[in-house]
């Protein structure tokens, strides 16, 4: 057996659709902790330690539970990646 020298997956990784791809297919555009964690691949700690490092900003509808806009974790991706 051959053992691969590359760090890069023998097949690309599937893109994380965009928040307008989402609202094509029907998609909610706010998402709890745990489909946040989802979307950004993380857990929900990851989730919480964001929202209080100020780096994501949650939404409060009608004084419930924490929300996430999907535009909000599309743009934490983005400036994490340019930095």
């Amino acid at each position: 057996m051959v053992g691969r020298t590359s760090a890069q997956p023998a097949t690309p990784l599937p893109m994380r659709p965009r928040a307008s791809a989402l609202a094509a297919l029907g998609l909610p555009r706010l998402l709890d902790k745990v489909g946040a964690g989802h979307y950004l691949s993380v857990g929900v700690r990851t989730v919480e330690a964001l929202v209080a490092s100020g780096k994501l900003v949650p939404v409060r509808l009608l004084d419930r539970r924490l929300l996430f806009d999907v535009r909000d974790l599309d743009h934490l991706v983005d400036v994490t990646k340019a930095q």
